[in-house]
């Protein structure tokens, strides 16, 4: 909330007490959503909206799913359309509120009740300049997950991506077997892209471009274009080397999440129940025959129990999956008898967890008003665009308005499998006024006063060097049976160095690109004022990169990997190829978890594609045992 006034922690003008700082910037929420409601009822759209249950909730369904996030929303709305089939979505939090489907500021979910608020445990190797030395993992806690505070990006990925899944025994996941899953849920907007063979036009997910960019954005393509990296290519389409402007889930130019895309056009389906703010509290196992019997979980202070006659699928994300399927009793057999838990199957869940890591806090400075300086708008201007005109610094990104796949000097450039990628921002931790980024990144006040006040309300912009395709490997373990209780996430970023290298070599595209004609005709520099832990390095140099990394470890949100899809074969593997869960009959594990590696790619298209192919796999196989 301070941050959406652009309060600081420190340095408070008037000296107010942090109680009312909170009242005002609690009465300015209501405010903004107030003005929402009045000149923008179109994006309010309350009618639409999905409702809760409450308590009409029934004793058994045919499906249950646990979760509401992107792939939860798609699954709900694909497995409902069998009109004789009952589904029950179970959502931990609230839906989405009014003012997160304005592109700016769909941000203003994080560290709030519809964000878990996920704190990685303390490592030296990685987010040494967050307070507490500790990663912020925001996460949906919310109808649409994380497609309701998102950059919106969307990105599906390297073919070769989806052709190594299937190299890897995962049968029917090669490129060519999941691109009509993103055809099918792809309302693709774009002129030029319509007639495109990669590009679908009747799905509910609408894809477009922004209203609004900053200034800088073209600038950034202009100098891409000087150092001859590609700018006219589609990044869904047949090549990925390159920069551009982002294609968006976004409609009319505001954001589409998947409540929006897919829940709330099967709002009234009779056998589709939405339950919100149930919190999972395990999965209920027959320990003789393991077989799945239904779900417990708290809603209203009541502690619930719904059986099930089909099938649970498990919809919560990289980071919450394995912890349900571990209280549940699905887990590495050791670990779950150390918390006192009957092990139902002894699987590796919750090993393998990967994310695109990125290089936080790299800012450029330039002397023309090319960014978003907030101190600096115009508030009865940027106030009108967006009222009226559905457009100005409201309908922006703010992140990601660029992003660009490139090849570091440890890839091979041939095989168009970059391994680097750039993404732009243009508000940035000095130019917000010194709270939004620094609250939402978790930056820690010594280090946000070296590096970024004495630079304060300056025009500046970001790029994120991210790495694409780690090699290090993470863990999330239980803490305690007591389902509350977050689980331990250790994202292991930079263990193995070949990615530290990697993510050092990707940071001098944004040097480069600053070093072009086109930059520095508007004066681009890199910030002067150094990382303190880093400052005795040259700067900029590969050595100084891997030190920088190590202290604004920044996440791009793209955790996976914890309830790994592969063969029987594998030790590593939780789930099949038709994401059935090992062991365990009735039970399917459909989102992020699933991913044997990360997709070269924003993940939020990815899942979506995964739980549109799961919710085919899913009525192939009841059908066909129907027939049987």
């Amino acid at each position: 909330m301070e941050a959406l006034l652009g309060l600081r922690r420190r340095g408070n003008p008037f000296n107010l007490s942090f109680m009312t700082i909170s009242q005002i910037a609690m009465l300015a929420v209501s405010l903004l959503e107030t003005t929402i409601y009045v000149f923008r009822s179109d994006i309010v759209d309350m009618p639409n909206r999905p409702k809760d249950i409450g308590p009409r909730l029934l004793d058994s369904y045919d499906f249950i799913i646990i979760g509401g996030g992107s792939s939860g929303s798609v699954l709900a709305a694909r497995l409902s359309e069998v009109p004789r089939w009952k589904v029950l979505l179970l959502e931990a939090g609230p839906e989405e509120t009014v003012f997160s489907d304005v592109p700016a500021l769909g941000g203003g979910n994080l560290r709030t009740n519809r964000d878990w608020q996920i704190l990685a445990e303390p490592d030296p190797g990685y987010c040494r300049a967050m307070e507490g030395g500790r990663c912020f993992f925001p996460q949906g806690k919310l109808l649409g997950g994380n497609s309701v505070f998102n950059g919106m990006v969307y990105v599906r990925g390297n073919r070769r991506d989806y052709d190594s899944w299937a190299q890897q025994g995962n049968e029917g996941w090669s490129y060519e077997e999941v691109l009509p899953y993103f055809k099918k849920s792809e309302g693709m907007t774009i002129d030029r892209l319509k007639n495109s063979p990669y590009h679908g036009t009747e799905g509910p997910l609408t894809v477009e471009v922004p209203r609004y960019y900053a200034p800088i954005t073209d600038e950034l393509v202009k100098a891409a274009d000087e150092l001859g990296i590609p700018t006219e290519i589609d990044m869904n389409g047949d090549t990925q080397t390159g920069l551009v402007r982002s294609q968006c889930t976004m409609r009319r130019g505001f954001r589409c999440s998947t409540a929006k895309a897919f829940l709330r056009p099967n709002r009234n389906r009779p056998n589709l129940h939405i339950s919100m703010n149930s919190n999972v509290r395990r999965i209920l196992i027959d320990k003789l025959s393991k077989r799945v019997e239904g779900v417990e979980f708290d809603k209203g202070g009541i502690r619930r129990r719904v059986r099930v006659t089909r099938e649970v699928i498990v919809t919560a994300g990289a980071l919450k999956t394995p912890q349900i399927l571990m209280l549940s009793g699905i887990g590495p057999a050791q670990h779950l008898r150390e918390k006192g838990i009957e092990v139902i199957a002894d699987l590796a869940v919750g090993r393998n967890l990967q994310d695109h890591v990125g290089i936080g806090g790299i800012l450029f400075l330039v002397k023309d008003p090319l960014t978003t300086v907030l101190l600096q708008l115009n508030p009865i201007k940027t106030f009108l665009d967006f009222a009226i005109r559905s457009t100005g610094p409201l309908m922006s990104l703010g992140a990601a308005e660029n992003y660009a796949f490139l090849h570091s000097r440890y890839s091979n450039a041939s095989l168009d499998w970059p391994d680097i990628g750039l993404y732009s921002k243009t508000i940035t931790e000095n130019n917000d006024g010194g709270s939004l980024l620094k609250a939402l990144e978790g930056i820690s006040d010594d280090f946000y006063n070296d590096v970024f006040s004495p630079i304060l309300n300056q025009q500046a912009y970001g790029i994120i060097p991210t790495l694409m395709r780690p090699y290090s490997r993470g863990t999330v373990q239980l803490r305690s049976a007591d389902p509350n209780v977050q689980a331990e996430v250790r994202p292991n970023y930079f263990s193995d160095e070949r990615d530290l290298d990697t993510i050092a070599d990707g940071a001098k595209f944004g040097v480069m690109l600053c070093e072009t004609e086109v930059m520095r005709a508007h004066g681009c520099r890199l910030n002067p004022n150094k990382f303190p832990p880093c400052a005795h390095l040259e700067y900029p140099s590969h050595e100084y990169w891997k030190c920088a990394a190590r202290q604004t470890s920044s996440t791009i949100w793209h955790f996976s990997g914890t309830a790994k899809m592969g063969p029987p074969t594998d030790p590593e593997a939780v789930v099949d190829s038709r994401l059935r869960v090992y062991g365990v009959s009735g039970l399917r594990v459909s989102d992020t978890s699933i991913m044997p590696t990360i997709p070269t790619a924003n993940t939020n298209a990815p899942v979506i594609m995964v739980a549109e192919k799961a919710a085919d796999m899913i009525k192939e196989d009841i059908f066909t045992e129907e027939l049987q």
